[in-house]
């Protein structure tokens, strides 16, 4: 796609960009691998769990790692010089190969991460129509991933005819129908950022949870507008030769790796709320004591009474709804207290295992391990469909000693 230089030795005493090229990937690539760390303690530490979406992660992440080492042979090989300063055909076609390889690895990592989204949001999003279609995403994803580098990498039969100067005639696809090809894979790429970014929207606007985690979670979403953002420019710096040849600042490669490395750090964000929320939490208590002043303190005590009232209600009430505060949480040792009542009162047989009250954790980033609270998506006495709940599992076994 750029246009082959005359052969010439590489020009002594030239400037050159490395500094800002290595320090811009350098950045984005150690703050993704620092949240993705920070994403891997809290999930197998704190919250005692981990799932397939942090496998997915965990693999872009070396997928971001493999593209920072593909920087480092593009500096070594040319990049960073102006493209008159280049020497021809050695550098210039090492500098095209591993610009090459550092293609494919960035776009095969930005489809992980677009598989990990996927399948967080299945724990996430309830109904069967948001299930099948994220699932139907998936399947997607993977055929477009595979149908974007076929092209790419089989561009050339031999293949080194892609970044070989001096070459004898063989068989490559017209740089015309090639950029037809990639407008067609950048537009649909821009898509399923797009809706990865908004599917989750209406849920988290819809959560009964307090306007601190609801702030923070749609913020985490912004950030995968900047992505979004990034496939974009990308996509307009492919239709610019010049730009994909720029040897000097890599634009083109720049912004795939931004891409790649937005997207890490936006699908990890939201598993890190167990960080934040003691720390939003306290914020806002003392926010609301300074400004509220004895109406925050009457609100408080108002919010305790609720509380107790709950407890002592919950083995008169065998639906099990608790007293729910105003943010939509309701204390975990109510249901704690509710499931040892239902065990103590349990009348059926115990040759075998007793009904087990059991539901899934959270998910997507909005769990809370702490065994204090639960997010409900409940208004009175009446849950609502889809609500996210934190249960504690019991079971009863007959003992013969």
């Amino acid at each position: 796609m750029s246009t082959r230089p005359n052969p010439q030795p590489p020009v002594e005493g030239r400037p050159n960009n490395h500094a800002t090229i290595m320090g811009v990937q350098g950045f984005l690539t150690g703050f993704a691998l620092s949240v993705v760390a920070l994403r891997v303690w809290v999930r197998r530490t704190v919250l005692k769990t981990f799932s397939w979406d942090d496998w997915f992660i965990l693999l872009s992440a070396l997928f971001s790692i493999g593209v920072l080492v593909c920087f480092v042979g593009v500096i070594l090989n040319g990049g960073g010089h102006y493209t008159s300063d280049l020497g021809v055909p050695e550098e210039w076609e090492a500098l095209q190969h591993w610009e090459h390889i550092l293609l494919v690895i960035n776009i095969t990592g930005v489809s992980v991460v677009k598989i990990s989204v996927c399948l967080a949001l299945l724990r996430f999003l309830f109904g069967r129509w948001y299930r099948r279609f994220l699932k139907f995403l998936i399947a997607f994803i993977i055929i477009f991933t595979i149908s974007t580098e076929a092209p790419l990498i089989f561009r050339c039969w031999p293949r080194y005819y892609i970044w070989a100067i001096e070459r004898p005639p063989g068989v490559c696809i017209p740089t015309d129908k090639f950029l037809i090809i990639a407008n067609l894979n950048a537009s649909i790429n821009i898509v399923t950022d797009a809706t990865l970014v908004l599917l989750p929207l209406p849920t988290i606007i819809t959560l009964r949870v307090n306007i601190q985690t609801k702030a923070s979670l749609l913020g985490v979403l912004f950030i995968g507008f900047f992505a979004t953002a990034a496939a974009i420019v990308r996509a307009v710096f492919a239709n610019v030769p010049a730009q994909i040849s720029d040897s000097w600042s890599l634009k083109f490669y720049v912004w795939n790796s931004v891409e790649l490395n937005l997207g890490i750090i936006a699908a990890s964000l939201p598993t890190l709320r167990p960080l934040f929320s003691g720390w939003l939490e306290s914020t806002a208590s003392r926010f609301r004591s300074r400004s509220g002043g004895s109406s925050s303190r009457s609100a408080a005590a108002d919010t305790e009474g609720a509380d107790a009232a709950g407890i002592s209600n919950v083995s008169s009430n065998r639906q099990g709804r608790g007293s729910v505060h105003k943010h939509g949480y309701r204390k975990q040792r109510e249901a704690e207290v509710y499931a040892m009542d239902m065990a103590r009162e349990w009348k059926g047989s115990l040759k075998n295992n007793a009904p087990v009250i059991s539901s899934s954790r959270t998910a997507y980033g909005l769990e809370n391990n702490s065994s204090e609270e639960e997010i409900l998506a409940s208004s009175g006495s009446h849950r609502v469909t889809g609500g996210i709940t934190k249960h504690v599992e019991i079971a009863i076994q007959r003992s013969d000693v």
